[in-house]
């Protein structure tokens, strides 16, 4: 007796070769669909820190600058006040 192969049914080593090569297929884009939704969100979050303008006084140097300005206008104050009450 001839085996006849049926449609839509196959040998145990090919469904399973199948399988696997089925499962890398898949397994591999969701890797890749990953790492670019991963990259992308990396490259907006970049963008924004970028992108965003900082307040003024926000660097260091403005602040010291500021502060210097204020120490130095309440020195004059001070000095003012003292020949004053001499």
């Amino acid at each position: 007796m001839i085996a006849v192969p049926r449609p839509g049914v196959r040998e145990p080593v090919q469904s399973v070769q199948l399988f696997w090569a089925d499962f890398t297929r898949t397994f591999f884009m969701h890797e890749i669909g990953v790492a670019l939704l991963v990259g992308g969100m990396a490259l907006v979050c970049a963008g924004a820190i970028f992108l965003i303008p900082e307040p003024p006084g926000a660097r260091a140097e403005n602040s010291l600058d500021r502060s210097q300005a204020e120490i130095e206008l309440h020195l004059r104050e001070i000095e003012k006040l003292w020949r004053d009450n001499k």
